[in-house]
């Protein structure tokens, strides 16, 4: 069974991005597992799974 049933993919756009803000906000406030926060300071994607992709 699928402990995550949602991949959630998404970019973000803006000025002075930061990936590990961004990783550290998604684990400490969102359940899932498989995250991925890759990119530069203006356009980052997010790859995450989780049940609550809202």
């Amino acid at each position: 069974m699928i402990a995550f049933k949602y991949d959630t993919q998404l970019l973000l756009e803006g000025v002075d991005l930061s990936s590990d803000a961004i990783s550290l906000y998604i684990t400490e406030h969102i359940i899932g597992d498989s995250l991925l926060v890759v990119g530069g300071e203006s356009l980052i994607k997010l790859h995450f799974h989780t049940n609550e992709p809202w």
